[in-house]
């Protein structure tokens, strides 16, 4: 049994229940977007999806060593090889300071390091030369929400939001940095559960904030939605477990 969500008697603490979904939702921008909001290189075959052509690439021409170093870089992300991949994406930047797609590469390697404020400010570099890029923003908002700067994420994952909105993880992200400044709202709501049928840890958080607020019929229904999901993450599913069996819903075999 998790220490955090127990006393010694074996019963479970609302107010330790709360504070485990409160770390999971940190631990998860640093585990979770780290490898899907985080990790997207640029490479060639990229910038038609990802990636939105600014001014700034059109005035701008990255030298032949910059981007040598970049590529490499991109082999040793796919090796996870992150030590390497960060000595040749700072070499790559310090080549071309403007040079905007290594800074978030160079961010992403520094949140994987649990580097934030480094990963913040090569994100604001990022998105002072492509500020539509709304990856850019997004990652952005993650590190901010990792560092704890919970109303900077927020303005950030709008940012991302207005500029891509289809995009669930967009929506994932604002809710987090809502809930994080316990403001369970409609939007809040909305937000989450736009992005549950990709991320079921939506529908958990919002069950968590329910259980926190006492409503629990809320709990109830954002639970079981949880649990129907099939969640595989094994973390998750033990803070779910805890909280059915304060709410008396039954795990259904998670």
């Amino acid at each position: 049994m998790k220490r955090n969500l127990y006393t010694q008697s074996g019963q479970t603490l609302p107010s330790a229940l709360i504070a485990a979904l409160r770390s999971a939702v940190t631990l998860w921008c640093i585990a979770f977007t780290a490898n899907v909001c985080l990790a997207q290189p640029i490479a060639e075959t990229d910038f038609g999806t990802v990636n939105v052509v600014s001014l700034h690439d059109l005035q701008h021409r990255i030298p032949k060593p910059a981007l040598k170093a970049f590529s490499l870089a991109l082999k040793a992300m796919g090796k996870r090889d992150y030590e390497s991949a960060v000595i040749q994406l700072e070499k790559s930047v310090t080549i071309d300071p403007e040079f905007y797609q290594a800074h978030n590469n160079l961010g992403v390697m520094y949140v994987y390091q649990n580097r934030s404020p480094l990963a913040i400010e090569h994100f604001e570099k990022a998105a002072v030369m492509n500020p539509r890029a709304p990856y850019i923003q997004r990652n952005l908002a993650v590190a901010y929400l990792v560092q704890g700067e919970f109303k900077a994420s927020e303005r950030t994952a709008r940012r991302a939001l207005d500029l891509d909105p289809s995009r669930p993880i967009n929506s994932l992200v604002l809710g987090a940095a809502l809930l994080m400044q316990n403001r369970l709202t409609s939007e809040t709501e909305r937000s989450l559960r736009k992005a549950a049928p990709t991320f079921p840890q939506a529908d958990l958080w919002l069950a968590g904030a329910y259980f926190e607020r006492g409503d629990e019929s809320a709990a109830r229904e954002f639970l079981s939605r949880y649990l129907d999901a099939r969640d595989t993450d094994t973390s998750r599913v033990e803070i779910a477990k805890n909280l059915a069996r304060r709410l008396g819903v039954s795990p259904q075999g998670q």
